[in-house]
């Protein structure tokens, strides 16, 4: 697929972007439920590309429900870019009207029962920057950083964890010693 023949800077359009999309939700154009937050979701470096919605549980972008990504093609052309971004925007406001339906969508990345061993959270999730589509969003993009199980004990079994823990962590340090011994 050759590059798209415009250009898109996602970092410096992003407001305004964002700003379109947050009025589309807040004047009941396209309607979001309650109990959800919705993110326009980034990622990629060295510049950021928009990647989809992120629909989390309200005012926790780690509790995450399920993601709702752009076509590839969606870069192609301005207009196909915001008729894509209105399919997904539609996408994650249902989702977000029925979060416990998100796991079975077929059009859409389920990800409400993620962070177990059974099924670990996307390696992908923790490369996202998210704005919130709310009035109050201070200009920072959001990180999510939900607990995987899968994730910290890999984490924890490398050779310098422990290490780091003890010069960086005291009371971290102490806690694993005290289970450690406990499990002896």
């Amino acid at each position: 697929m050759s590059a798209p023949s415009w250009e898109f800077d996602v970092e410096s359009s992003v407001p305004r972007v964002s700003s379109h999309l947050r009025d589309l939700l807040q004047f009941g154009r396209i309607r979001a439920g309650g109990s959800c937050d919705i993110y326009l979701a980034c990622s990629g470096t060295p510049r950021l590309r928009l990647s989809g919605f992120l629909v989390t549980r309200k005012r926790d972008v780690n509790t995450l429900v399920a993601f709702c990504p752009l076509s590839p093609d969606a870069a192609r052309s301005p207009g196909a870019l915001a008729l894509e971004l209105g399919r997904q925007l539609r996408i994650a406001a249902r989702i977000s009207e029925q979060p416990h339906d998100a796991d079975g969508a077929v059009d859409a990345i389920g990800l409400a029962s993620t962070g177990s061993d059974e099924r670990p959270v996307p390696y992908w999730v923790y490369g996202l920057s998210c704005v919130p589509l709310t009035r109050d969003w201070d200009g920072n993009f959001l990180h999510p950083r939900p607990f995987c199980a899968t994730m910290l004990t890999g984490l924890a079994s490398q050779p310098g964890a422990i290490e780091w823990l003890q010069r960086n962590q005291a009371g971290c340090a102490a806690g694993y010693a005290e289970v450690s011994q406990r499990s002896s």
